[in-house]
């Protein structure tokens, strides 16, 4: 009887081990197939031309007078906003900021500053934004040239954006999206294999550089400098690979 039940025992325990390989070997199969995949980057760029161009400009007087600092900073604005309307920049295009009124104290001879008042500086800003990029740099130099007559005044540097930049997003984002599956066809051709189902997809940063720059920055990057730039998208996708 002993006997018997031993041999049924062992039995039981065989079949349950194959049982219990044959689970876990199915689940290994399973795995590796879920696991077997292809992750591909895609890339897309398109040419933008800035239709925007936007600059500041600074105008300063300084003088012991309060008084007369500011009519000076007065007259000379509105000889600056003459000269942008000579040159085709409307006062639509124009925004004045409020004067800035600073004391400039006197100061002894160890460069400590006193208590007396030698200059009042007063300053007002005129904000220009206008859709004339083209023409920006030579009206930018006009108005610094205004220097010659005595106007104090500082031209900053202007910046060129583009109004449609997130249309162009878009659009790269499915160009980028495209060029990836592309290179996954290709590569899956070459095994024998096909593309399944998207696993998941990841997005890179946008990269907005002057045309024919090859400048990429792991934050994004956003250039301002020059009228013509170059969009660029790069997307990561991670597809599951048939037999």
């Amino acid at each position: 009887m002993n006997s018997r039940i031993s041999m049924f025992l062992l039995g039981a325990t065989l079949a349950l081990g194959f049982t219990v390989a044959s689970y876990l070997l199915s689940n290994a199969i399973k795995s590796m197939r879920q696991d077997t995949g292809i992750k591909v980057k895609g890339y897309a760029e398109v040419q933008v031309k800035a239709d925007t161009a936007t600059w500041k400009i600074n105008i300063s007087s300084r003088d012991p007078d309060v008084k007369l600092a500011y009519s000076k900073v007065e007259s000379d604005r509105n000889t600056v906003l003459a000269k942008l309307a000579e040159l085709n920049i409307m006062g639509s295009e124009t925004k004045i900021g409020s004067a800035s009124i600073f004391e400039e104290k006197e100061v002894d001879e160890k460069g400590n500053k006193k208590n007396k008042i030698e200059f009042y500086k007063v300053s007002q800003e005129i904000s220009v934004e206008t859709n004339k990029v083209d023409q920006v740099y030579n009206i930018q130099k006009e108005v610094s040239g205004l220097i010659k007559i005595g106007i104090d005044v500082d031209s900053k540097m202007p910046s060129f954006t583009y109004s449609k930049i997130e249309e162009a997003k878009l659009e790269l984002l499915g160009k980028a999206s495209q060029n990836a599956y592309d290179r996954a066809l290709i590569i899956i051709s070459k095994t024998g294999g096909k593309i399944g189902a998207l696993k998941s997809a990841t997005q890179g940063v946008f990269q907005i550089v002057p045309k024919n720059s090859t400048d990429v920055s792991d934050y994004g990057s956003y250039d301002v400098t020059t009228i013509e730039k170059t969009v660029k998208a790069v997307v990561t996708l991670d597809f599951e690979v048939a037999k």
